[in-house]
């Protein structure tokens, strides 16, 4: 039994956060229509934003150089959900058809969180 399950619904405990548990191969009471499972999706999310900086043209000509540009660029910065358990709010149980049972559909909450990516760069036009 996991932590989460000592605060199961009992006859006891009917304001349980974790709902009734019961043994057995069907474990009927999971398979019963409920709204435990489900959560609010709405997010806010940072998905590309990049910071740069071009020289000034008096110190680019010294060095011969038409244009020098430095940046630094961004993905999946942030975001902003009450989902749990660091779950992506942008993937669903079915693919584009909204067949649950399609091979190719994403599973939520079942794959790695999306990446933060960090880059650095720099544009010279000679």
């Amino acid at each position: 039994m996991y932590s989460q399950h000592l605060d199961r619904w009992t006859p006891n405990n009917p304001n349980a956060d974790y709902p009734r548990l019961t043994i057995g191969t069907a474990s009927a009471n999971n398979n019963v229509n409920s709204t435990f499972w489900l959560e609010n999706a709405a997010y806010a999310r940072l998905k590309n934003a990049q910071l740069g900086y071009t020289l000034p043209a008096s110190l680019t000509k010294q060095a011969k150089l038409q244009k020098v540009r430095v940046y630094v660029t961004g993905q999946n910065l942030l975001t902003l959900t009450s989902m749990k358990n660091g779950m992506d709010p942008e993937l669903t149980e079915f693919n584009s058809t909204l067949n649950l049972n399609a091979l190719s559909s994403a599973t939520s909450g079942r794959i790695y969180p999306v990446q933060k990516v960090w880059a650095v760069g720099l544009d010279i036009n000679f």
